[in-house]
């Protein structure tokens, strides 16, 4: 897997709304899309990429 700007994206909607719901409303996709995401990120890069998000 390579990291593209999707990515990215929702890393910095999840930091800036400090939830992952609210970042799935701002970027227009469901939550278990935003967390499938995350989940596929942190398995490539080998640990969390966020935390204390709700």
């Amino acid at each position: 897997m390579d990291l593209e700007v999707r990515h990215l994206r929702a890393i910095c909607a999840i930091a800036d709304t400090g939830s992952i719901s609210r970042a799935a409303v701002r970027l227009g996709v469901s939550q278990p899309a935003i967390t499938s995401l995350l989940r596929r990120m942190e398995q490539h890069v080998g640990g969390l990429v966020l935390s204390d998000v709700d």
